[in-house]
């Protein structure tokens, strides 16, 4: 959840709001700002595509066994920083679980006196690459409900897409993520070796790109201890003020320890790992 702790001064709901979304918006990798539609086969590392399946230009080649990505259950729990004219100090909660078939799920949890967000993805783990199932997204802002919806049939190749009550569906092309489940992807890829990552992800009523780079290693210190990191960038264009960075420690896997974003009038919102719990 995210819980405010601290208030130089009474939040108007926009701010409320804006605070409350930043883990939504950033974790899950999603951005306000209209990007074009795109339908893309998954790649990194300076690849190369031949058919639906991934070789990297690198010497480390992605693994497609099933063994490649290998998981385990976590609650993360993190401080939240917002600059938003007012401070205001929150916690945000991300949970990966295992599900009874078998699967997995990816969720994130936020709160916020009359707001609340709820977005996970459930996904499975197909010849070493993360294969989604189904993408839930619910927020709340008083009376105001938006709740978007993705099912994703592969052996039809269709996304089905329900958001704010009206359906449609999308043609699915192999490698297409959603918004919460890529961020295993991206650090499999990261962790393999590659330098940049573009990824075809379900994002609202369209398949975008979405495209990262890799900055280079960084030891930070954070709540729940000092690590050795690998500090990834999200790349919107030079069109784009709007900034994310983010931190994956190596002996933690696939747990952020440190997301950041700047917007164009220099705002900043940071979550950094606060503690960390197996389940």
């Amino acid at each position: 959840m995210l819980r405010f702790t601290s208030l130089s001064r009474r939040p108007e709901l926009p701010l409320l709001l804006a605070a409350l979304l930043f883990p939504a918006i950033a974790l899950a990798g999603g951005d306000p700002e209209p990007q074009p539609t795109a339908v893309a086969q998954p790649m990194v590392a300076n690849s190369t595509l031949t058919g639906t399946s991934v070789v990297s230009s690198s010497k480390a080649k992605p693994d497609n066994s099933e063994t490649a990505i290998s998981l385990q259950p976590f609650r993360a729990f993190y401080q939240a920083e917002f600059d938003l004219g007012i401070h205001v100090n929150g916690e945000a909660i991300r949970e990966l679980t295992r599900t009874a078939d078998g699967q997995w799920q990816l969720s994130m949890k936020a709160s916020a006196i009359a707001a609340s967000i709820d977005e996970r993805s459930r996904f499975a783990l197909e010849q070493g690459r993360v294969t989604p199932q189904h993408y839930h997204y619910q927020r709340k802002l008083l009376t105001k409900k938006k709740t978007i919806e993705h099912r994703f049939d592969w052996p039809k190749q269709l996304l089905t897409s329900n958001v704010k009550g009206e359906q449609q569906q999308l043609a699915l092309t192999q490698g297409t993520l959603d918004k919460v489940g890529f961020q295993i992807q991206l650090w499999q890829d990261i962790k393999a070796g590659a330098d940049e990552a573009t990824y075809p992800v379900a994002d609202g009523r369209q398949i975008k790109t979405y495209e990262f780079d890799r900055l280079g290693k960084e030891r930070i210190s954070t709540p729940a201890g000092e690590f050795d990191t690998i500090k990834v960038a999200r790349d919107r264009g030079d069109a784009s003020a709007r900034k994310t960075y983010i931190w994956f420690a190596s002996e933690l896997d696939h747990v952020i320890v440190k997301l950041q974003q700047i917007e164009p009038d220099g705002k900043q919102y940071t979550l950094v790992l606060e503690r960390l719990e197996s389940l």
